[in-house]
């Protein structure tokens, strides 16, 4: 369970080309609301000193880019970009907006869901959690007979399998190392835990991911030679089931690393209130601006689609 939640987590961070980024999801009753995105980026991030022959087509590509990683927002309005760090550092942000949380594919950090159990609202990804955690077919450890090998053969295989997974990491590890991801979930209403703690400020909290703490955590986590051995025995890899380290301290362990606090941030109570701002009336004039920036701009628009293909 642990392992695909991580992997769920980085599955956005590795698709992006950007290093810091800031989300922040306002929530109304109905479930609509609106996103506020925030992009950093290096626009040399391999430091070669190469310079831009036209800014203003790769800040609009950027956009592109970052319009397209959230499919369920159909309009977006302040839009904005800038170069700062003598041009060192491209910095994008717009304000996108949805009908219903329910339905966007990207949601932050984690797959939150709003659910309700009976009278009473929920912001959980329990869905998500029940959906993985699954019992599958195991398998059946082989022995060193078997194998044909010896205790010795064994632990030399295993810090071979070991050093490779390493090696393999050391790109993705390099990327992770430079990544910073906020998410920021406020709502028209108050948050607690089921059992009545407040969360956060109390409307709002906030979930973060420092590449570089992730990047050690996972080296950490991994660095496991009951693991590898496993493996090397017949095990699936990443089989949740036989995984050593997979336990409930696991989960709260990385709920914790993602949101800074002794908290479970996997189910929260939400008590609606009334909605954060007026959502027909914002989305009516974010269309009109909409509209108006996407004819100013289709040919970066169609330059995007030719790069892609």
């Amino acid at each position: 369970m642990i392992k695909r939640l991580l992997l769920f987590i980085t599955a956005g961070l590795i698709l992006t080309s950007c290093i810091e980024i800031n989300v922040h999801y306002i929530i109304n009753p109905d479930k609509s609301g609106k996103v506020e995105t925030s992009y950093l980026m290096p626009v040399d991030p391999m430091g070669f000193g190469v310079t831009l022959e036209n800014p203003e087509a790769k800040a609009m590509e950027e956009m592109y880019k970052m319009f397209d990683e959230y499919p369920g927002v159909a309009t977006w309005n302040n839009i904005k970009y800038e170069y700062i760090n003598d041009s060192a550092d491209l910095v994008i942000s717009a304000t996108g907006y949805f009908d219903n949380f329910n339905s966007l594919k990207e949601k932050g950090i984690l797959p939150y869901e709003i659910q309700k159990e009976g009278k009473d609202t929920y912001f959980t990804f329990k869905t998500y959690l029940d959906s993985v955690h699954t019992e599958e077919g195991k398998s059946e450890l082989k022995s060193l007979d078997e194998l044909g090998i010896t205790e010795k053969d064994l632990q030399d295989s295993v810090r071979k399998l070991k050093r490779n997974f390493k090696k393999g990491l050391g790109m993705f590890a390099m990327m992770m190392g430079n990544i910073e991801f906020n998410t920021t979930y406020e709502f028209a209403g108050s948050i607690s835990t089921p059992n009545g703690s407040k969360i956060g400020d109390g409307t709002k909290f906030k979930v973060g991911l420092d590449g570089l703490k992730f990047q050690n955590y996972m080296m950490e986590e991994m660095d496991n030679d009951e693991y590898y051995e496993s493996l090397i025995r017949g095990a699936s890899p990443f089989d949740v089931d036989t995984e050593p380290s997979e336990n409930q301290e696991m989960k709260k362990m990385v709920l914790e690393f993602l949101s800074g606090e002794k908290e479970d941030i996997s189910k929260i109570k939400v008590d609606f209130g009334k909605p954060k701002f007026d959502y027909k009336k914002e989305l009516k004039k974010a269309k009109k601006d909409w509209d108006s920036w996407k004819k100013k701009n289709a040919k970066y628009k169609e330059e995007t689609n030719m790069k892609k293909s």
